[in-house]
């Protein structure tokens, strides 16, 4: 159902603000499944929990099929969102165990390949999001029954492995990693700080959990720069910051040990290949920044030059009208010169032909 509601958006909407306001619809249609569930758990409904936990399991895989890649993409992102909406959902109204069987156990355990960065993306804001409840996020703003019950979750033995099995699989196909994932994990999640985060912490919140998992699972060894930031992750350099970032990494590692050895002993091994991969990550970077600088500076000396010579033009060509208009001027002064003198010469005669007249008819008369 979902599928054919979004790709009709996709196809019979040129509309963009239509189509986002059906698909928003359908999101928030999604996220209000867990709320009926805990309607009818008030009320005293008898349901089957099996088609509770079979909507997850059908929804998990699917996707849509369009003509273009962008439009593909994108309609495979929406779909991605709806299925986020229908996790969170049962998670903030208390369904976990539904979330454990029908996602973690089923389908995520099950995973022995990666498709696209579609597939990274939904696994990964998912499982970041319950991290964010069960451990960032302030007892003042979530239930604290339910962030023991989210952290319960994720530290459940089964869920612990569903998930590096997961991430193993990510790890052969380097491909679709990309660190606009980050970008678009925090962009999501930001979503949903209405509902209890206090100081607008997402986007940390997931730069730790990326990191975390790009290191861990070596996910940057064909292309460090396509999925580390430098802008981001350049700060974690200084001693300070990264023994912080230390503190909050030996916490994420509780979701991922499954052998129950020594966090601290990990995390050192992260952050010192980290070191190693960010320091020429960081160095390109401030190479790439000083050669823009530069072209900015070369382009200013030549913007400026420009200028000059435009202004040195325009000089000579404003020089030139005002001469042109002074000629003119000089020349209009010579006419109106002329015909005065004209006029008085013309008013001398015309008195002296009279006068003559004048004298002629008198002697005319005598």
């Amino acid at each position: 159902m979902i599928v054919s509601v979004i790709r009709l958006a996709y196809y019979i909407n040129f509309n963009e603000q239509e189509k986002n306001q059906e698909i928003d619809s359908l999101k928030a249609l999604m996220g209000s499944l867990g709320y009926l569930l805990d309607r009818q758990d008030k009320k005293g409904i008898i349901y089957n929990s099996k088609y509770w936990i079979g909507l997850i399991v059908q929804y998990y895989g699917d996707s849509i099929n369009l003509p273009y890649e962008e439009l593909r993409r994108s309609a495979n992102k929406d779909l991605a969102d709806c299925f986020i909406e229908l996790i969170f959902g049962y998670i903030i109204n208390g369904y976990i165990d539904y979330v454990k069987e029908g996602l973690f156990i089923n389908e995520i355990g099950n995973t022995y390949s990666v498709r696209d960065d579609i597939y990274v993306y939904k696994i990964m804001t998912i499982h970041c999001m319950l991290y964010w409840i069960a451990y960032r996020e302030s007892e003042d703003y979530i239930d604290n029954n339910l962030k023991n019950k989210v952290k319960e979750l994720l530290n459940d033995k089964k869920v612990i492995k569903a998930i590096n099995n997961f991430y193993r699989a990510v790890s052969r196909n380097y491909g679709v990693m990309d660190k606009n994932l980050r970008i678009e994990i925090s962009d999501t999640l930001m979503k949903y700080e209405y509902f209890f985060i206090q100081n607008g912490i997402t986007s940390d919140i997931v730069n730790d959990y990326y990191l975390y998992v790009v290191m861990k699972f070596s996910l940057y060894k064909k292309d460090p720069e396509k999925v580390l930031d430098a802008e981001c992750y350049g700060q974690f350099l200084s001693y300070d910051n990264q023994r912080k970032l230390k503190e909050r990494l030996i916490e994420i590692d509780e979701l991922f040990n499954e052998v129950g050895a020594g966090s601290s002993d990990v995390v050192e091994e992260i952050l010192e290949n980290f070191s190693n991969v960010m320091k020429k990550i960081y160095k390109a970077h401030l190479i790439e920044q000083s050669k823009n600088k530069e072209k900015y500076f070369v382009d200013m000396q030549y913007g400026e030059k420009f200028i000059k010579g435009l202004s040195e033009c325009l000089d000579i060509k404003v020089k030139n009208e005002l001469s042109i208009v002074s000629e003119v001027s000089n020349v209009q002064e010579k006419i109106e010169k002329h015909e005065n003198e004209m006029d008085i010469k013309l008013y001398g005669d015309v008195n002296m032909n009279l006068n003559h007249r004048i004298i002629c008819m008198k002697k005319s008369l005598h």
